[in-house]
C-alpha cells in the first residue's frame, strides 16, 4: 500500500513494471509548477513569422514562374528571327537597293 493511504499499490502502472516499492503520492495540478510550454503570444508571433515567410516565398515563385514565361516568349522570337534570317537569300531573294 501507499505510505499513510489505503490504495493499494499492486494496482498502479508501477508495482506491474517490476518495482516492489510503491510510489512517492503524485501531487495535484499546480499552476505555478516548473511545467513548460508556449505562451498565447509566443504562438502568435510563430504564427506571423510563418505568415511572412510563405508570403515572401510564393511571391519569389510567382515572380519565378512570371520570369519563364518571359525568357520562353524571348527564346521564341529569337527562333523566329534566326529562321526568317536563315532564308534570306534561300527563300527570299535579295535586290540591290531595296531594304
Amino acid at each position: 500500500m501507499f505510505r499513510g493511504t489505503n490504495i493499494d499499490c499492486r494496482l498502479t502502472d508501477q508495482y506491474k513494471c517490476g518495482q516492489t516499492t510503491c510510489p512517492p503520492p503524485r501531487r495535484a495540478f499546480d499552476a505555478r509548477s516548473n511545467e513548460r510550454g508556449f505562451t498565447v503570444i509566443e504562438v502568435v508571433v510563430a504564427l506571423a513569422i510563418f505568415a511572412l515567410s510563405l508570403t515572401v516565398l510564393f511571391s519569389t515563385i510567382a515572380d519565378a514562374l512570371s520570369n519563364t514565361a518571359s525568357a520562353e516568349a524571348l527564346s521564341r522570337a529569337g527562333i523566329l528571327a534566326q529562321s526568317v534570317l536563315n532564308r534570306v537569300g534561300r527563300d527570299i531573294t535579295i535586290q540591290k537597293g531595296i531594304v
